[in-house]
């Protein structure tokens, strides 16, 4: 998971280790996720949702942000695209798109 936000410049550098420590609980509930039986995913599919929503709040406050689009800047997030993958995507109107690796989708 390292590899996911080595490239993401950090106005709040002291926040990386809290990030990777949080996307690395995102990546295994999404694991355990997809993994469980319909009864238990309702479970799971919460606590995989509160664990990104917290990776996105500490990046927000990290303050990591798209500099591609035009002004303003916008927040980046990390998100599942269409096929259930994690990816990061900014919050610009024609959103800009990236692997976990950082590679542009």
């Amino acid at each position: 998971m390292a590899d996911a936000i080595k490239n993401l410049e950090l106005r709040n550098e002291e926040l990386r280790p809290a990030i990777l420590t949080g996307l690395e609980h995102v990546a295994a509930l999404h694991r355990l996720q997809l993994n469980r039986a319909a009864a238990d995913q309702a479970q799971f599919s919460d606590a995989f949702t509160s664990s990104l929503a917290s990776v996105n709040t500490l990046l927000a406050v990290a303050g990591v942000v798209c500099r591609i689009g035009a002004p303003p800047v916008a927040d980046i997030q990390i998100v599942t695209d269409t096929s259930g993958k994690l990816i990061r995507r900014c919050t610009h109107p024609a959103a800009h798109k990236w692997d976990m690796n950082g590679s542009p989708i």
